[in-house]
């Protein structure tokens, strides 16, 4: 079954300027109406409630709540991935979604998209553009290659590059 804004409506209200969901249905759980809802997944970060034996994350409700439909992916604009305010909302590709990643953790370099390469002892820039690694270039400096990264990320992403 296919959750409508109808359903969504009938049980829950969505608050754009808080980003929070309340329950205006009472179910049998203990809690009162009118408390926000949503429980932290540990392992994705994201906020999610139960809704007929379904699993769903706020960030998507929040989306069929103001359109009408559910996006195959929607963005947080601030990375937080708990706040469904509706303006930190937008509806991306995937590979917009991973255009507003950070540099990863352990990154050699602290420069998102560049790496150390031992064999010819350069720094080595990398972008993934629709699930294609495009190499960049090898370079003296991280820096220079971080500005090459940037560009290429700004030109393919537009407004969901994340360079930092």
């Amino acid at each position: 079954m296919t959750l409508t804004i109808e359903r969504l409506k009938e049980i829950y209200r969505y608050d754009p300027v808080s980003g929070l969901f309340f329950r205006v249905k009472k179910f049998r759980a203990r809690r009162p109406l009118d408390t926000p809802i949503g429980s932290l997944n540990k392992v994705t970060g994201y906020l999610s409630v139960m809704i007929d034996g379904h699993r769903y994350y706020l960030h998507r409700l929040a989306f069929l709540w103001m359109t009408g439909e559910i996006p195959s992916e929607v963005d947080h604009e601030d990375r937080n991935k708990t706040n469904n305010i509706w303006s930190n909302l937008r509806k991306a590709t995937h590979s917009q979604n991973h255009g507003n990643r950070v540099a990863q953790r352990g990154s050699t370099s602290g420069f998102k998209g560049v790496t150390w390469d031992k064999a010819r002892n350069k720094w080595s820039a990398k972008i993934m553009v629709r699930g294609k690694i495009m190499n960049l270039g090898r370079f003296d400096a991280p820096e220079e290659a971080h500005a090459v990264y940037a560009a290429v990320a700004k030109k393919h992403f537009g407004e969901f590059a994340r360079t930092a």
